[in-house]
């Protein structure tokens, strides 16, 4: 199938056809999810969009954890889908449902990745600025129910669009990096394409501590991929991206 000369309604369609049963390209690692999940359009109603950003964590919880699972003895959400939000009970005695978790061979908890996102923007501003703050603010006591926990990484990932990249003189994009910075754990903004055909399923993670560009999807020398940026999170390797707390402006 040609994807320049497909309508985004042909491309979503061939996902779900026999043939289109296959292993999306490396660099679109969101493709068959965004097919699978049916993304409703901005102007659809609350419940619609609600649904679909459910839909949407559960498949992105286990695209995270899939690629978490050769760096762990077990992981959840299971490949299959079997463990979503995996009820844990913490040192404190309290029962939190988590995302994505990392248990080494012990079951001793190494990780845990809570996942947010913003998938629609507001009808009345045009931006993906809404509720940004409250997705920070729910990742923050997060961390701090889990903060006793011995030897455990917390990391918080907020997904957004690259329309959020778009929408602004300073988009929404550069404004939630400036709200989640700051948090005391490892955050980052994965973003991914929904609208266009040919690049439909692109994703590409921004590690908050950067400096966004104002306006604009970050290139690729200046975000990471989902291998780099496992490659971060478990310490196997440092991630080759230039200008590695420098600007991406310019």
């Amino acid at each position: 199938m040609e994807l320049e000369e497909t309508t985004l309604e042909e491309f979503l369609a061939y996902l779900e056809s026999p043939v289109g049963k296959v292993e999306p390209p490396a660099s679109q690692p969101l493709l068959q999810t965004l097919g699978k999940i049916n993304r409703p359009s901005d102007d659809e109603d609350r419940a619609e969009k609600k649904n679909f950003s459910e839909r949407f964590s559960r498949q992105a919880a286990i695209l995270i954890g899939n690629a978490l699972r050769p760096h762990f003895a077990h992981v959840t959400p299971e490949a299959n889908g079997k463990q979503q939000e995996a009820q844990v009970t913490l040192v404190t005695g309290k029962d939190i449902k988590l995302d994505v978790t990392g248990w080494d061979k012990n079951y001793y908890l190494r990780m845990v990745v809570s996942l947010k996102s913003i998938g629609f923007h507001d009808q009345r501003t045009g931006r993906y600025t809404k509720n940004v703050v409250n997705r920070c603010k729910e990742l923050q006591a997060e961390a701090w129910q889990l903060r006793l926990q011995p030897n455990m990484d917390f990391v918080g990932i907020i997904f957004m669009p690259f329309a959020a990249c778009r929408d602004g003189s300073s988009s929404s994009f550069a404004h939630a990096v400036e709200i989640f910075r700051g948090n005391g754990f490892p955050s980052y903004v994965g973003l991914y394409e929904h609208e266009e055909p040919g690049s439909l399923g692109s994703l590409k993670f921004f590690p908050v501590e950067w400096s966004p560009p104002k306006k604009g999807v970050p290139t690729d020398a200046y975000s990471l991929t989902l291998g780099q940026l496992v490659r971060r999170l478990t310490d196997d390797g440092t991630a080759t991206v230039a200008h590695d707390r420098g600007s991406a402006r310019g």
